[in-house]
C-alpha cells in the first residue's frame, strides 16, 4: 500500500495543466473513505442499518487493483472501450495478486474485490458514490471543467447510481448527498460552503 503514495491517478492526466496537482491513488483513498464513512453514518441517523465497517473497507480497498497501472485515461477509455475493458480485466488480475498477498485476510480481500466490482449491496453502492464525488471534486479543484453546467452529467450519472441502493432511505440520504455536492459545485465559492455548512451545524 506504500506503492499508492506514488501511483498517480493517470485517468486525468490529461486534463491537468499542472504535474503538482495530479492525484494519487493514496490521496484517493483517503477521501474516498472519508466521504463514504460520512454517508455511512448519515444512512445510520436515518435509521438504515448499514455496516459502516463494510463501506470503509469497501473502500481503502476499492482502487487498490490500480497500483501497477490500471488506471486507463478516461478520456481515452471513452474513446476506445476495447481499452476500458482492457484495463479493468488488468485491475482484476492485480487483484487477485494482491490477494495471494493478503496471508490470512486473502479470502477477505477476495469478498471485498467481488462486493465493490459487482455493486449489488448498498453497501458496494455507498462505495462508489463516494469514489465518483471525490473524482468529480478533483476534478472542480484542478478546475478542468471552467463551466459549472459541465457537472451535470457526472451528477446524472451519480444519482442513476444512488437509484440502485435496494433501501429507499439510503437511496434518500445518497440522492440529498449528491444534490448538496452539485450545488455547492455550482456556486463555486468555498467560503460559502463552508460557511453554509457551519450555519447547518449549529
Amino acid at each position: 500500500m506504500q506503492m499508492s503514495r506514488n501511483q498517480p491517478q493517470y485517468g486525468y492526466l490529461l486534463a491537468v495543466h499542472d504535474k503538482n496537482v495530479v492525484s494519487d491513488l493514496a490521496q484517493h483513498h483517503y477521501l474516498v473513505s472519508f466521504i463514504g464513512w460520512q454517508i455511512a453514518l448519515a444512512c445510520e441517523r436515518a435509521g438504515v442499518k448499514v455496516d459502516v465497517r463494510r463501506v470503509m473497507e469497501l473502500c481503502l480497498v476499492h482502487d487498490t487493483g490500480e497500483l501497477f497501472g490500471g488506471h486507463i485515461n478516461l478520456f481515452y477509455a471513452r474513446a476506445v472501450p476495447e481499452a476500458r475493458k482492457a484495463g479493468k480485466e488488468f485491475q482484476r488480475e492485480t487483484e487477485r495478486f494482491l490477494a495471494k498477498m493478503a496471508g490470512e485476510t486473502k479470502r477477505q480481500l477476495e469478498d471485498l474485490y467481488k462486493e465493490e466490482s459487482g455493486r449489488e449491496t448498498d453497501e458496494a453502492i455507498i462505495t462508489r458514490v463516494a469514489d465518483l464525488t471525490e473524482s468529480l471534486f478533483y476534478r472542480w479543484y484542478i478546475r478542468t471543467q471552467g463551466d459549472p453546467g459541465s457537472y451535470k452529467k457526472s451528477v446524472d450519472i451519480l444519482l442513476v447510481i444512488a437509484k440502485k441502493a435496494k433501501d429507499k432511505r439510503v437511496q434518500k440520504v445518497l440522492i440529498d448527498f449528491i444534490k448538496n455536492c452539485s450545488e455547492s459545485l455550482r456556486k463555486d465559492d468555498l467560503e460559502e460552503m463552508i460557511a453554509n455548512k457551519a450555519k447547518v451545524l449549529a
